[in-house]
């Protein structure tokens, strides 16, 4: 159970870093 949170936890962070720089990257783009 802890090791399939600790996973999860991981993904969703990941996922929220791609976005971030998703964003990012469509920011400089404009710029």
């Amino acid at each position: 159970m802890d090791k399939w949170f600790s996973k999860y936890r991981r993904s969703l962070s990941g996922r929220l870093a791609h976005q971030h720089f998703d964003a990012s990257l469509k920011i400089w783009e404009l710029g």
